[in-house]
């Protein structure tokens, strides 16, 4: 089942150790965000929501909006 959005944006707080996050939050807009955390982040999802992440689509998960769509799919 695909989680709330509240409850998604409860992970990347928790994963990205930011307050308040919104699905337009984007790599690079704060400093807990860089490409090492981009690949934990893509790792925990991963794990949290059974979601694969195949590697070609990586550099396209440029917003939270971008992997909370991938819950869609």
């Amino acid at each position: 089942m695909k989680p709330t959005e509240q409850e998604f944006l409860e992970f990347a707080a928790r994963t990205l150790k930011v307050e308040r996050p919104t699905l337009d939050l984007a790599y690079g807009d704060v400093p807990e965000w860089d490409s090492v955390m981009q690949i934990l982040l893509v790792m925990k999802f991963q794990a949290e929501y059974g979601v694969d992440v195949p590697l070609s689509k990586v550099p396209e998960l440029k917003t939270l909006r971008d992997f909370y769509g991938m819950l869609g799919e």
